[in-house]
């Protein structure tokens, strides 16, 4: 199983990444998340876990990637320095940070997950939840090829989310993307205006994760992640994703 997780800055793509690999854990899963988003670095604090080694490092850097992925240079990774677990259960890698002004633009980043994800997609089979940045420049890297099951585009509230929808999905089509489902986050009511909307328009709404008061604390606080309400939501999505994919708990 593996679910490319979209949405716009802020909706909360991050955080339902971390929970929704938490309830996969809690059933059985040993779940990876793949670190693609190249400027939030708070994956680490949710998950309570130090910095890894960045997968982009262990490449050899921005210049070396490229020579990896196109065949120029072979060698072997690894990984070990770069792959860190939570108490929860959680494996986490990150594949690169923009850290320094004119270094230039996500694309080794982004090519070095994709690298991990490819070189992954027959040997693990454990749920993979690849976590994106804001923008949709990582659907312009080359996704085709059966290498992700499911795209969960994260909305919030706004009604801007609905035209990014509309793009997002039909660039996930044209890359072959089987499935793709709409989670409305952060709501206050069931059955919202947004909701209506995006079922209006023929997307599939898998299910709400409401507003949780106890992630608003832990984010002020800065430490791991805590989460009531939408724990319980995220539960109940992780079924209906493993319904979706034919799976079950514990990988059967």
């Amino acid at each position: 199983m593996r679910v490319l997780m979209l949405g716009r800055g802020g909706c909360g793509r991050t955080t339902l990444s971390v929970l929704l690999a938490r309830e996969l854990a809690k059933i059985g899963f040993k779940p990876l998340i793949i670190d693609a988003d190249e400027s939030n670095r708070g994956i680490t604090k949710l998950l309570g876990v130090p910095e890894p080694a960045w997968l982009i490092e262990a490449m050899g850097g921005s210049e070396e990637v490229y020579k990896v992925v196109h065949g120029v240079l072979r060698r072997v990774i690894p990984l070990c320095g770069c792959l860190i677990k939570s108490s929860d259960g959680i494996t986490l890698i990150q594949a690169g940070k923009l850290m320094v002004g004119g270094e230039g633009c996500a694309c080794p980043i982004h090519l070095a997950a994709l690298s991990l994800l490819r070189s992954l997609k027959d040997s693990f089979k454990e749920p993979v939840i690849i976590d994106t940045g804001s923008s949709v420049e990582f659907l312009g890297r080359g996704l085709s090829g059966g290498l992700i099951d499911l795209a969960l585009f994260v909305a919030d509230g706004a009604q801007e989310n609905v035209e990014l929808a509309v793009r997002i999905e039909r660039m996930c089509a044209e890359l072959g993307i089987p499935n793709f489902i709409v989670v409305v986050n952060k709501t206050y009511m069931e059955g919202s205006s947004i909701t209506n909307r995006f079922q209006g328009l023929g997307f599939k709404v898998m299910g709400l994760v409401r507003f949780d008061p106890l992630i608003y604390w832990s984010s002020l606080q800065g430490g791991p992640l805590k989460a009531g309400l939408a724990a319980m939501d995220s539960r109940r999505l992780v079924n209906e994703l493993l319904t979706t994919l034919s799976l079950k708990a514990g990988g059967k």
